[in-house]
């Protein structure tokens, strides 16, 4: 599946999304939120990444940050726009590089819940580098490998018809510290799928900042 049909899923999949985020009992959002409070100030600017309903940047909002979101469906950002708390949204293919925001124009970036539908990421994180301030925190969500795996990445079929990829901790590491960032916090949790006989999926909530001198 190629990004304008997973773009055309997502808007399909706009208007119940939030009810089904529930449904999955899937509450990432919350716990990046909460992993990055102490880092963040009322007034910084944040860029959401994948902002789809505003589900993970509308935490940031109430902190007190101003909120920028990028997408690609036009109906998840219409839901966001409806809810009021972002300074600008922007509907756009976010693997269309370079991302149309000037160098260093955010001081903290977050993606919830997107990276995942890609595999290679080093175009994706050296983009989020370039207009991060170079002080910030970079939050993200990936999906975990099953132990088995020793790729970088490794690409898992869904019921629903569109591959995900996990992506292995030694992978995301070696392309943070090529954009000069490390792991502050990381914290796994579980995704619940729609039917119990699909099993769950594990994922990973990463909150990273730039190296420290030893």
């Amino acid at each position: 599946m190629d990004i304008s049909e997973r773009i055309r899923a997502h808007d399909r999949e706009a208007v119940g999304y939030d009810e089904q985020v529930r449904a999955y009992e899937y509450h990432a959002p919350e716990a990046v939120f909460g992993m990055c409070y102490e880092y963040i100030s009322p007034g910084e600017r944040l860029l959401d990444i994948g902002i789809g309903t505003g589900l993970a940047s509308m935490w940031f909002a109430k902190a007190g940050l101003e909120i920028y979101g990028i997408d690609g469906s036009e109906e998840m950002l219409k839901i966001c726009a409806a809810k009021d708390f972002a300074v600008e949204l922007k509907q756009y293919d976010i693997l269309n590089f370079p991302l149309p925001y000037a160098d260093k124009m955010f001081n903290h970036v977050v993606s919830c819940g997107l990276l995942h539908f890609f595999d290679d990421l080093e175009g994706i994180f050296r983009e989020v580098f370039r207009i991060i301030d170079g002080n910030g925190l970079f939050a993200f969500t990936v999906a975990v490998p099953p132990a088995e795996s020793a790729d970088d990445y490794y690409e898992m079929d869904t019921p629903w018809g569109v591959s995900i990829f996990a992506h292995a901790d030694s992978y995301i590491t070696g392309l943070l510290k090529q954009c000069g960032y490390q792991t502050e916090k990381k914290q796994r949790f579980i995704m619940k799928r729609a039917l119990d006989e699909e099993g769950d999926l594990v994922f990973a909530a990463y909150v990273t900042a730039p190296l420290r001198a030893n």
